[in-house]
């Protein structure tokens, strides 16, 4: 397939543009953008083989982080119980430091993680997380697979899925989150809308291309839609955690940061998708 049809859909509708000095492409049919330069595999391994020491402060701005989470942690571990509820195998492909695997062992489920960042992953095992740098290490086969907002990561993320596919057992499910790449606040912002990300996201999703993705990767599509993750009761418990940690570990967040946290809130919008194994 060259380079004028749609990774994604195949259309040939695709429209070269540029955007804070990056080039790509974007599909008129599927409305999939991704980068017109895709990294190598070798260039995406190195920069997620840098490790680094894991210091007193690395781990208060961690526990930081998994508390003020933990509200959309159970939401999505109730999505995901109202469809398989454990005992369940469950692998988290980009499970970053393990937040989610951590709360869905405390609910029953089997985990395993899958991250390619040492450091993470050296996180995941203070936590007693198996956890794995590549898919192809996982051996058993798993009822449930979930990626948040690690799909656009992907160099390709058509084969990823079709690789996660395998890994399932028979009607086994995935679940998949990543940036509203559509959404009215990108289109408002443009290139400082908070997930534009162009160095380290390769893909920028819409709910039509991830639906399609989802379809041609052998799953069938049970639901997908545009959500705002972070509601009222993240920003309260993102306030609990911050005071929580300033009284006792004198913790604190550069004005950036802050801001960052803030603007998050009000701008990041989802696309939360959900297949099925096809029989």
């Amino acid at each position: 397939m060259s380079e004028h049809n749609c990774m994604v859909c195949g259309s040939d509708k695709i429209k070269h543009f540029s955007l804070a000095g990056w080039n790509f492409f974007s599909c008129g049919e599927c409305k999939i953008t991704y980068l017109k330069a895709i990294p190598s595999d070798k260039q995406v391994n190195e920069f997620y083989q840098t490790n680094y020491k894991i210091t007193s402060d690395y781990y208060i701005e961690t526990e930081y982080r998994r508390i003020f989470r933990i509200p959309e942690q159970i939401y999505l571990i109730k999505e995901i119980s109202t469809l398989k509820d454990k005992p369940a195998k469950l692998l988290d492909i980009g499970c970053d430091k393990g937040y989610f695997l951590d709360e869905a062992r405390r609910y029953g489920y089997d985990v395993v993680g899958v991250e390619p960042s040492v450091a993470a992953r050296q996180y995941c095992e203070n936590l007693k997380i198996d956890c794995y740098a590549e898919l192809s290490e996982i051996k058993e086969k798993q009822d449930i697979a979930v990626m948040w907002h690690s799909l656009e990561h992907h160099i390709n993320p058509q084969k990823t899925l079709k690789e996660v596919n395998e890994k399932l057992n028979e009607n086994g499910l995935i679940f998949i989150r990543v940036p509203d790449f559509q959404c009215i606040y990108r289109k408002i912002f443009g290139k400082k809308w908070i997930w534009f990300q162009p160095d380290r996201h390769y893909w920028h999703f819409s709910k039509d291309s991830i639906s399609i993705l989802l379809q041609n990767s052998g799953f069938d599509l049970i639901k997908v839609q545009s959500r705002k993750p972070n509601n009222r009761i993240t920003k309260k418990m993102n306030n609990v955690s911050k005071l929580t940690f300033k009284k006792n570990f004198a913790f604190k967040q550069s004005l950036k940061k802050r801001f960052g946290r803030i603007y998050e809130d009000l701008t990041g919008i989802e696309v939360f998708a959900v297949g099925r194994k096809k029989s």
